[in-house]
C-alpha cells in the first residue's frame, strides 16, 4: 500500500510522469515482507490460540505475539519467565496472571 502511494506522488508531483523504480521498487518489497511477516504471524497465532487464548487479548502486535510465543512455548512456564526484554511491565503483569487461569488444554 505504501509503495503504491510512493508510485503516484513521484509519478504526479516529482517525476511529472516518469517513475523512478529505484525508489518504487524497494518501498515494493518492503511492503512484500511486511505483508509475509504478518501472515506469519497469523499462522502462528491460528495455531497457539487454542493452548493459551488470552494471549491474544493481551498482546495486540503480531510481530510482539511471535517473540512472546517463541519464549513462552508452553504457558505453564509462563508465570515464571522474564518478559522484561519483549514487553513492559503491566503487560507482563497480565500475561503472567492470565497464563495461570487460562482454561486452553496442554501442548504436547
Amino acid at each position: 500500500m505504501l509503495s503504491y502511494f510512493v508510485h503516484c506522488y513521484l509519478k504526479k508531483k516529482l517525476l511529472g510522469g516518469k517513475v523512478d523504480t529505484k525508489i518504487s521498487k524497494p518501498i515494493g518489497v518492503v511492503d512484500d515482507l511486511d505483508k509475509e511477516l504478518n501472515k506469519f504471524a497469523l499462522r502462528v497465532e491460528d495455531s497457539y490460540i487454542h493452548h493459551y487464548l488470552e494471549l491474544a487479548y493481551v498482546v495486540s502486535d503480531n510481530i510482539l505475539y511471535v517473540r512472546v510465543v517463541n519464549l513462552v512455548r508452553n504457558r505453564t512456564n509462563a508465570a515464571s519467565l522474564d518478559f522484561a526484554e519483549v514487553l513492559p511491565e503491566e503487560i507482563e503483569t497480565h500475561l503472567k496472571t492470565a497464563a495461570v487461569i487460562s482454561m486452553g488444554p496442554e501442548l504436547n
